[in-house]
């Protein structure tokens, strides 16, 4: 599986919506070649996968976003469970004491 690190989770929740939009219709608009170079970046970094790399074609882009943001809201969704998890423990935890 592959795992994102915090900055790179950064990076690419500034391509959330386009990371959904590719993961859940199978569509994705056109990309500035510089913004498809860093999703591809990322996702080379991450997972050692070298994918097609051609900003032209519409397939390839689409196939590097819905991969990324298949990844990335998996991971997304781990974290957020993580957090929940542990808001949930510390609140049972904690001890109210009443004042006289």
């Amino acid at each position: 599986m592959t795992r994102f690190t915090k900055e790179q989770m950064d990076v690419l929740a500034g391509y959330e919506d386009r990371l959904g939009t590719a993961t859940r219709a199978q569509w994705c608009r056109a990309m500035m070649k510089r913004d498809y170079d860093t999703v591809w970046e990322l996702w080379h970094a991450a997972s050692g996968e070298s994918l097609e790399r051609n900003a032209n074609c519409g397939s390839c882009v689409l196939h590097l976003m819905a991969r990324v943001g298949a990844a990335y809201f998996a991971q997304k969704g781990e974290v957020e469970t993580r957090t929940k998890t542990r808001t949930k423990t510390a609140t049972k935890r904690s001890v109210k004491i009443m004042a006289k």
